[in-house]
């Protein structure tokens, strides 16, 4: 019978993984976006159809869910009221 021969461990080469330098980030500044005028009275009257939806559509509230859409929907986007 063959002889077993023992077994030997063999060097396996293990290459480290190169890591890229750890870059340190810095949160972004968000981005600011334009929105039309269009797109603007949409997401208001959205919003305020909702409003009116939550209260069971009441009549007499209609001016004050536009309103306070209106208001939420500028804070949103930062919108600045200027005079007219």
């Amino acid at each position: 019978m063959a002889e077993a021969k023992p077994k030997t461990a063999t060097s396996k080469k293990t290459t480290a993984s190169k890591k890229s330098p750890s870059k340190t980030t810095t949160p972004r500044k968000p981005t600011s976006k334009t929105v039309s005028h269009t797109d603007m009275q949409e997401m208001i009257a959205t919003n305020a159809y909702y409003r009116a939806e939550r209260r069971g559509f009441a009549a007499g509230d209609h001016m004050q869910d536009w309103l306070d859409a209106e208001a939420e929907i500028a804070q949103k986007f930062k919108v600045k009221k200027t005079k007219a």
